[in-house]
């Protein structure tokens, strides 16, 4: 009977360790800093990061390498670094305010002057902000199809002036290079045009400078 009685009390004592052993180790999961809390402060917000108004990585890579052709302070110089900055506070600790934006009418100038470019630069930045961020700060959006033999248009369309494939093109042939289509732009109102081998006219809309009486 005490062999039996001794068993017992081991076995009672056995069981009272796992079981403190089970609480401590309970009570250090419940009081362990929430370290995925901690790391999702520290990263990127995915949502805003990726969500419409923020560029790429590699998009920012593209705008800062045009951003240093350009003075600093100027239109096109400051719409660029706008996008970065935009960009690297969504992706940040955001312990600061949102970068500021610059005026609307400073960014129709920027970009006009940016889509008058013909290098590869220039219209690898029209599109990943196209992409990306949307055409709501560009100077031209959408297009109009004109079909050959309208008198109405055939003066307007003979005063059209060729050009090489400027970055505004990025806008009205979605990044597929038409066969057979030449590169126009209107002298009037700057807009990219395309023209057909048959004779059909695809030109970009001009939208009004903001701020401005047009």
């Amino acid at each position: 009977m005490k062999g039996e009685s001794g068993v017992d009390l081991v076995l009672l004592g056995f069981g009272f360790l796992v079981v403190c052993g089970a609480i401590v180790v309970l009570v250090r999961v419940v009081l362990r800093p929430n370290r995925r809390s901690d790391a999702m402060v520290r990263r990127p917000d995915w949502r805003t990061l990726w969500g419409p108004g923020n560029v790429s990585a590699s998009g920012v890579r593209s705008l800062r390498r045009l951003a240093r052709e350009y003075e600093e302070g100027t239109p096109a110089h400051r719409v660029l670094t706008e996008l970065v900055a935009r960009r690297e506070w969504a992706g940040g600790p955001r312990t600061g305010p949102r970068p500021p934006e610059v005026d609307a009418g400073m960014r129709w100038d920027g970009w006009l002057e940016i889509m008058g470019r013909s290098d590869r630069l220039a219209r690898r930045c029209v599109r990943e902000v196209r992409t990306y961020v949307g055409s709501g700060d560009f100077p031209f959006g959408g297009w109009e199809t004109i079909a050959p033999g309208q008198e109405q248009t055939a003066r307007w369309a003979s005063g059209l002036e060729p050009c090489a494939r400027m970055a505004a093109f990025e806008l009205i042939d979605l990044g597929a290079k038409p066969w057979g289509a030449k590169c126009f732009v209107d002298p009037r109102t700057g807009a990219p045009v395309l023209r057909y081998r048959n004779g059909t006219l695809r030109v970009a809309d001009r939208w009004p400078r903001p701020g401005s009486a047009e």
